[in-house]
């Protein structure tokens, strides 16, 4: 009798300590999953201040409006499209590329987001070329289960990355 005794009292030991480990896994489990949800969410709202600035800055189509009007308010097609004046082509064919150096995300609330993005244009315009750093911040709101971009704000980095006009610059020194 003893000994049913003994191992009752080990096995339920065993059980607690089983049952109190699962229990901190289990909470450890939500916690992870709050921060996935985070997160994505994070991710989500900073691929869209990432394919604004890519569209914005681009050459100007048809296409690429449609795309920018699907990913903002209408506060922020006010800022895009108000402009009046219809933009003559340039002579000859100028390329340009943007390229994202970095983004920075900031939680202002559960519905409304700042990204910064720093990034920069490289203009080909027939041999020459010349690059720009800039930097935008982009304020989006969450509209049911999608960020779009309220806001934004332009600002030129410190930096000139052509080095053309820093050559010309260092020599008139």
């Amino acid at each position: 009798m003893d000994k049913k005794v003994v191992y009752i009292g080990l096995l339920s030991f065993v059980l607690v300590l089983s049952l109190m480990g699962n229990l901190t896994l289990y909470s450890e489990i939500n916690e992870l999953n709050d921060k996935i949800i985070k997160l994505t969410e994070q991710d989500k709202a900073t691929d869209i201040a990432k394919q604004f600035v890519q569209l914005f800055m681009m050459n100007p189509t048809k296409e690429n409006e449609a795309k920018l009007k699907k990913i903002t308010t209408d506060q922020a097609q006010k800022d895009i499209f108000s402009s009046e004046e219809d933009h003559e082509p340039l002579e000859g064919e100028i390329q340009q590329e943007v390229v994202i150096d970095n983004t920075y995300f900031n939680r202002k609330s559960l519905k409304e987001v700042n990204v910064i993005v720093k990034y920069r244009i490289n203009y080909q315009i027939g041999d020459t070329a010349t690059s720009g750093e800039y930097e935008i911040n982009v304020d989006l709101i969450r509209i049911a289960d999608t960020w779009k971009v309220d806001t934004f704000k332009f600002e030129q980095a410190d930096t000139d990355l052509d080095p053309v006009s820093s050559e010309k610059e260092e020599e008139t020194k």
